[in-house]
Parts: structure tokens; sequence; C-alpha cells
């Protein structure tokens, strides 16, 4: 309930305030029932259920939050995907020269364009587009998203014997990264 927004507060509050006048309004009327129905079900009183199934929800949220129903350990890092946007519309970047500077592929389209000692930076937010570019000389990449960081070590340890000896993996400070040998 600590996550909860206005909205949420505002929907349970209703069926809260809902349940407690239908129990005021049907405590006055008198219940029939068929000659059928078993004994225990017309001995309930019906008009305040919904009141109760109202507080013994009350009481699981309330329990959970409090840390005595469900799991004792909070999952901290969840993984949450993101969405690309629909329709996708990248920015067209058309016969552009870049030399040592660092490249945004992000929600990009290049087309016709020469890389020189470029570093293609790529945080998975959107895909990006390459068309008839030409790369030279060194290529470096690198993230800010570690999943797209962990996916390039992954990568480079499998397939680095068959990329360029051009190509370069900028990981972050502290990152252990060793490519794997196949054995002969």
């Amino acid at each position: 309930m600590s996550s909860w927004t206005f909205w949420n507060w505002l929907a349970y509050s209703g069926l809260f305030v809902s349940a407690i006048v239908i129990a005021v309004r049907e405590k006055g009327k008198d219940m029939t029932s068929p000659t059928w129905f078993p004994k225990f079900v017309t001995r309930i009183n019906w008009s305040y259920v919904p009141l109760l199934l109202i507080l013994l929800s009350t009481g699981i949220f309330l329990s959970q939050e409090l840390g005595w129903v469900g799991s004792t350990t909070k999952v901290e890092n969840q993984t949450k995907y993101i969405k690309w946007p629909d329709p996708y519309n990248p920015v067209p970047v058309i016969n552009k020269t870049f030399t040592n500077e660092q490249v945004i592929l992000d929600g990009h389209s290049y087309q016709h364009c020469t890389f020189t000692n470029v570093t293609f930076v790529y945080n998975g937010t959107t895909p990006f587009q390459f068309s008839n570019n030409n790369i030279y000389g060194l290529v470096n990449m690198k993230s800010d998203n570690p999943s797209v960081t962990a996916t390039f070590e992954l990568m480079d340890a499998f397939l680095g014997e068959y990329l360029p000896s051009s190509y370069k993996l900028i990981l972050p400070p502290g990152a252990i990264h060793e490519r794997i040998k196949r054995a002969p």
C-alpha cells in the first residue's frame, strides 16, 4: 500500500464506503428464501458479507505491509523491460562524417555516413538503423545501461575472436572480462 497512488486509495475508499452503505441499507430488510435452500445459507446475514470481505482484505494488505504475511524479503531490483516506441520514428542522419567522437545510436537512423575512430554508445532505449555507412579505424562500444553492457561482454566473450582487431569494448570501472578460448 505504500506504493499506491491517489487513484488506488480513491478506488479502495469507494469500495469500503459502498460496502458500509449496502450493509446499513440491507440491515432492515427481511431475508426470505425458498424452502429448498440449505439451513446454513438462510441463517447468514448476507448484508454484512461485503463489509466483512473489505475488512478481511484490509487486514491482508496491512499484514503484508507490516511483513506478517508473505515474503519477508522484498525484491529490490525487479527486471523491467523497456517498451520501444510504436510507431518508431528514428532521427535521420544522412551523409555526415564522425571522427574521434561518441556517436549515440539509440533512436537514430544513420545513412551514408562515415565513422572514423568513434565510440558507439548504445543504451537499448530504442532501436537504431544503419544503412550504407563506412567505418574506419578503431571502433569502441559503450553503454550506460548495465544490461546492454553485459550483452556486449557476452558477445565479446563468445564471438571476440571473430571480431576485427579494431573493435574495443569499453567496460565500467572494476569490470573483469576475458574472452573465451576455444579448445583445439
